[in-house]
């Protein structure tokens, strides 16, 4: 009955578990105060005065305990003090006899109260006392110094129910300190084990619940796994998708270099010819319609160079710069093509940064970039374009995200738009040669394909992060030189046609019609040419005859 109890006021006000002695006291003050209260009424009400007056002393001295014992503050004499005021209750109850003599009977809750507020040993004390002053009254009776309100036979029954009701009372509480006792071992284990198994698995023996402990760490360790090997597996795909985007590349490159060779030197005929022609016409309306021609011409030679490099068959010369300097020259030059409703802003981190590189090809790649960013953004809203140039560190992560890099420092150049993005079936595509998303006309679709061929010329890598709605993000990375012995960088500049004066030539080229058409050419401005179709045949004319160009 008292177990139901307990289970039932547990968590009101701050008790929250009756565990421990203190618990268990501030329960029974709880029940004991109003109870004592009521009582008091009672009495008063039937006249018992003394009783009533006695109980209301035991409820005032009481309520203290229970206030301050809520609050965490343990008054002294915490534990002794309701046991000694139920003690001079139940004597003064049982001297007056109470409401109706039923003094005697409410004797009978004592061992109850003494065992649970004080435990089996220090219980059997208060019992004992409790005993011993009965005694004394029943003594007092006897000789007639005292007369208790009760029968003789009351008398003589209620020690026989007293001593039933003491042994109840001592095996209900040495379950009760039992199974306290267990509760406490169990609490004690499972606090050092993880809180998702405490409540779950409080009434396990010891031995499952570390069996059940491995199994979990087990468990963990297999998840753990399996998340590592999806996370292996992910990467390797990416891996090999970004190898064989490689493979695909390189055979596109291999293709294209082919063909925009072979096309380049027709179009070196074709132009030669035309210049020759320009020269020879008289009429103005034929010149006219030459140089259409010539300007077609070297559009088509432009985009041919484009191609030549992105197969990477361009005569390129690399020279050691700070490309830290040669690009906020660059970035002026490249912000005037920029309409002014777009912002261009830019965050070069102070410092040398050297690398080895073709300035051309890297002014080239700014300007590419950044039109293509204002052909994104022309439809958003507070258009924006911004560049930053950086060093970092290559880590393995980075190496395994990009299959080609190599742990070690990079120049970092990032081209950031807030544009309208690429989407996921496109990046995979946008390095190609003439894959364009622009509208017709608008594009040849070779400004990335250049840009891609330049990074590979310059051992350099490319990552394209990017999102439909939010813009995209070009990063290139360039190997960072140890070695800092700058080489000066030429500007482009473009010189007039030379008239020769006899100067002696050797042209040599294995393209029987480039030599037809690039000696008569020569030969037309005043030079005198000598033709060699392969290299032994221009080394022997090399020895023979002192040249003023080859």
């Amino acid at each position: 009955m008292l177990s139901g109890l307990k289970q039932a006021f547990t968590g009101c006000g701050n008790i929250k578990a009756l565990g421990s002695d203190t618990d268990v006291t501030l329960f029974v003050l709880m029940i004991t105060i109003p109870t004592v209260i009521i009582f008091s009424i009672l009495n008063a009400f039937y006249g018992q005065f003394l009783l009533s007056g006695l109980e209301i002393v035991i409820a005032m001295i009481l309520y203290p305990f229970l206030f301050f014992g809520r609050k965490g503050i343990l008054l002294p004499c915490f534990d002794y003090v309701p046991v000694a005021a139920a003690f001079i209750t139940f004597i003064f109850l049982f001297a007056s006899g109470g409401i109706g003599n039923l003094g005697i009977y409410w004797t009978l809750i004592f061992p109850f109260l003494a065992f649970l507020l004080m435990g089996i040993k220090q219980g059997w004390y208060w019992i004992g006392l409790f005993v011993l002053t009965l005694s004394l009254f029943y003594g007092l009776d006897h000789f007639d110094l005292i007369t208790l309100p009760y029968e003789q036979v009351t008398l003589s029954f209620a020690p026989l129910m007293f001593v039933f009701f003491t042994l109840v009372a001592n095996v209900f509480e040495l379950q009760n300190e039992k199974q306290r006792v267990w509760l406490h071992k169990i609490n004690t284990e499972l606090k050092n084990k993880e809180d998702a198994l405490r409540i779950s698995y409080a009434n396990l023996e010891n031995k499952v619940f570390q069996r059940t402990s491995e199994l979990q760490e087990i468990n963990t360790q297999l998840v753990q796994e399996m998340k590592q090997k999806e996370q292996a597996i992910a990467s390797m795909k990416q891996t090999e998708m970004k190898f064989q985007h490689a493979q695909r590349m390189e055979s596109v490159g291999t293709l294209v270099g082919g063909i925009a060779h072979d096309f380049n030197n027709m179009l070196s005929g074709i132009t030669a010819n035309l210049y020759m022609a320009e020269r020879q016409m008289a009429s103005e309306d034929g010149k006219k319609r030459l140089s259409k021609i010539g300007d077609l011409s070297m559009h088509a030679a432009d985009m041919i160079k484009q191609l030549l490099t992105f197969a990477r068959k361009d005569s390129v010369e690399m020279k050691t710069f700070d490309l830290h300097v040669f690009l906020n020259e660059a970035f002026k030059l490249a912000c005037v093509s920029i309409p002014e409703n777009i912002v261009c802003s830019q965050d070069f981190s102070k410092g040398e940064m050297f690398i080895k590189g073709n300035a051309t090809q890297i002014q080239q790649i700014l300007m590419n970039l950044m039109n293509n960013a204002k052909d994104a953004i022309k439809s958003a809203h507070q258009a924006k374009i911004h560049v930053s140039l950086s060093v970092m560190t290559a880590d393995q992560g980075f190496c395994a995200r990009l299959p080609n890099a190599t742990e070690g420092n990079y120049v970092l150049l990032s081209v950031q738009d807030n544009g309208m993005g690429i989407s996921n079936q496109q990046l995979d595509n946008i390095f190609e040669p003439f894959f364009t998303t622009k509208d017709v006309g608008k594009g040849t679709g070779l400004g990335l394909a250049m840009v891609y061929g330049a990074m590979q010329s310059h051992d350099g890598l490319i990552d394209v992060e990017s999102a439909v709605g939010h813009g995209t993000t070009f990063k290139l990375y360039f190997p960072l030189l140890l070695d800092k012995q700058a080489e000066h960088v030429d500007n482009i500049s473009f010189e007039k046609v030379v008239e020769g004066h006899g100067e002696s030539i050797l042209l040599a080229d294995d393209d029987p019609g480039l030599c037809e058409c690039h000696s008569a050419l020569l030969q037309g401005m005043g030079y005198q040419v000598h033709i060699a179709h392969d290299g032994l045949e221009a080394f022997k004319l090399y020895q023979k005859h002192d040249f003023d160009l080859v």
